[in-house]
């Protein structure tokens, strides 16, 4: 099966099934000054004991998703903060039966912005048109070792394609 998915760009509202998007620099500031503009709290996100690492996507030039992991217990904060990436994601009971299309997405991510995933969003590394992209992950810490399934697509007997970039 074939699931072929348009890059949609990331706001909160359109973002809301599968967790929190922090655009920067959207509405008024809470703080100003001449050398400053300070936006507080635009998320919580309950991590307990937080773990910081990066992801680095790299361009293969192909931009089908080979895998996808879910934390079901883990939000996860991703924060590209030199180029833009896109995120391919499912929706926490898409392997629930015969996966339906509906339950895909795609989303362009501004650097700069804060993505906060749901427990149970099924996601991987962020895929980027650049040549590299660096983002920051935060989880609980022990996700990576406690908390993750991993499926691979074609076991599954799919293909997810990024078609509309």
């Amino acid at each position: 099966m074939e699931i072929s998915l348009k890059l949609r760009k990331i706001t909160d509202p359109s973002f809301a099934e599968y967790g929190q998007a922090v655009i920067p620099r959207t509405g008024t500031p809470d703080s100003a000054g001449p050398d400053h503009n300070w936006w507080d709290a635009l998320a919580v996100a309950e991590l307990g004991s937080a773990s910081f690492g990066v992801v680095e996507a790299v361009n293969t030039g192909d931009y089908r998703q080979a895998s996808l992991e879910q934390h079901r217990h883990t939000k996860e904060v991703l924060i590209p903060v030199e180029k833009d990436v896109f995120l391919v994601l499912a929706k926490a009971d898409a392997f629930e039966g015969v996966p339906e299309p509906s339950k895909f997405a795609a989303f362009y991510v501004p650097a700069g912005s804060v993505v906060i995933l749901n427990e149970g969003i099924w996601h991987k590394a962020p895929m980027t048109l650049a040549d590299r992209a660096a983002c920051i992950v935060l989880y609980k810490a022990g996700t990576g070792s406690d908390d993750k399934l991993v499926l691979d697509m074609a076991e599954q007997g799919l293909r997810i394609q990024v078609t509309s970039l």
